[in-house]
């Protein structure tokens, strides 16, 4: 990811006529609570380093970090002690957040915003459908050699939330398999279309050592009323320290409104970052947050 560093009321998309739950303060929910969705700098580097740069050394021990949570020899897959395996946001005390694009690749759109995001030299991740990655693989180095990572989202934007566990593993090998395929390794993200999530689903994303993230900020760019304007107004509104930043790269309205967001957001102190470095920045602060605690109960006694 370049050379810095790389996270129940019923309505219907127009778009695509699937539903969305909203919680009381606006956000988007889904079961157990997990959100539902309706659904970068100019120097190129290799789609190996570019997924999965050397590490510097102050980042070893929180890629270390990561391992760790996928060496549990018991893990707990019930609600809500699953919960604490998502990233719904990042460190709120800090200045990163990370614009995220689903639904991906595409022909129209995603090459643009690429040619925009290493303009602006701002990193970013984008979660693709296998079926898209198939199409039009070509896509996927290019995403990656603009100094942004990639994700997956299921293979046919299926709802995994209701699926079997064979179908979910599926989904997600299938798409594995075809980005593998196409810049060489199979990335370690994963954003479920809808966000919806289960047992079943947080399962196999351990299972596969994927983190699933999720999202803080909902642009509400899938919809057909939704214009260029309000996607700017609710980022710039709603933009904090550790924000997860939800659109798609299949519209010019998403486009416009991504050249409208990077300098005012700049300008308010942001840091734009990938969800894998928002969530070693997670990871590090729990850590740190831990051996503080340790380190109180072993003073006290």
């Amino acid at each position: 990811m370049r050379k810095y560093p790389i996270l129940l009321i019923i309505v219907f998309s127009l778009l695509d006529i699937l539903p969305r739950a909203e919680n009381p303060n606006g956000s988007v929910v889904a079961k157990d609570n997990e959100p539902v969705a309706a659904e970068a700098g100019t120097s190129t580097v290799s789609a190996e380093k570019a997924l999965n740069p050397p590490a510097a050394p102050a980042d070893r021990g929180q890629d270390q970090l990561r391992n760790l949570a996928f060496e549990e020899t018991n893990p707990d897959f019930s609600f809500p002690g699953r919960k604490r395996r998502y990233f719904y946001e990042g460190f709120r005390q800090g200045n990163n957040i990370a614009l995220t694009f689903d639904d991906g690749p595409n022909p129209q759109f995603t090459s643009p915003l690429l040619s925009l995001l290493r303009e602006k030299k701002v990193p970013a991740t984008f979660f693709l459908l296998g079926e898209n990655v198939r199409l039009h693989p070509q896509i996927v180095k290019e995403i990656l050699e603009s100094g942004c990572e990639v994700g997956n989202h299921s293979f046919s934007h299926l709802n995994l939330g209701n699926a079997t566990q064979e179908k979910i593993r599926e989904e997600l090998e299938k798409t594995q398999a075809e980005i593998r395929k196409a810049c060489g390794i199979p990335p370690m993200l994963l954003r479920v279309p809808y966000g919806a999530s289960g047992e079943q689903v947080a399962r196999a994303a351990f299972e596969l050592k994927m983190d699933p993230f999720f999202w803080s900020i909902d642009t509400n760019d899938y919809k057909k009323t939704t214009t260029k304007d309000d996607i700017v107004k609710i980022v710039l509104k709603d933009a904090k320290g550790g924000s997860l930043i939800l659109m798609h790269d299949n519209s010019q309205k998403v486009l416009d409104a991504v050249r409208e967001i990077i300098d005012p957001l700049r300008q308010k102190g942001f840091n734009f970052v990938t969800c894998s470095e928002l969530a070693r920045e997670v990871r590090a602060n729990q850590s740190q947050k831990e051996k503080n605690q340790e380190g109180k109960t072993n003073f006290s006694h």
